[in-house]
């Protein structure tokens, strides 16, 4: 229980802690490349044009270990699932298997963006943007839509397909033992 207090605590200081040095170094505009019309710029900080490979680093470390969470905590949920039909007999193996079916895409959906991201993030770590300016333009453009996208296909997909939010059919059967 405590856990579940101090860790949005952890998570904001870290994200603080990530994004002080961008917050107090000048701010640049740069000129983008590729498919972007002429004119097209990008904001970034001085930090981050001037410790490209540091930041990245970090940004794929983050990345890694954010994904590695997301896969080990959906492992544990099937595991708990499947101790608890073990103990108790729920309502329908088919219902454990919807909801195993459900976490998993909830998963892969999740997943998607954060590997978008670390695609961008490798293109720059090791120069790609030099010989395939286009890649790494074309990425930088689908990530924030796949952050978007990824926040409201998790909510559909999760509620069109777990078991919870279905429908339940109330089935009456009545019986006639009345003779007369």
């Amino acid at each position: 229980m405590q856990a579940i207090i101090i860790c949005p605590f952890l998570i904001i200081l870290i994200g603080l802690i990530a994004a002080h040095p961008h917050a107090i170094a000048p701010g640049m505009c740069m000129q983008m490349f590729g498919q972007y019309p002429f004119g097209s710029v990008v904001v970034i900080s001085t930090f981050g044009y001037f410790h490209a490979f540091f930041v990245e680093i970090v940004d794929m470390s983050f990345i890694s270990l954010t994904s590695f969470s997301i896969i080990i905590l959906n492992f544990l949920m099937i595991k708990k699932l499947r101790e608890r039909k073990n103990l108790v007999a729920l309502k329908s193996t088919s219902q454990n298997t919807s909801i195993e079916r459900s976490l998993t895409g909830s998963m892969i959906i999740l997943l998607i963006p954060l590997l978008i991201h670390f695609l961008i993030a490798g293109t720059i770590l090791f120069g790609v943007f030099s010989f395939a300016p286009s890649l790494v333009s074309h990425g930088m453009l689908i990530r924030p839509l796949a952050l978007d996208l990824r926040v409201h296909g998790v909510t559909l997909y999760f509620y069109y397909t777990h078991p919870v939010f279905k429908e339940r059919k109330i089935i009456n059967t009545v019986s006639s033992n009345l003779r007369s």
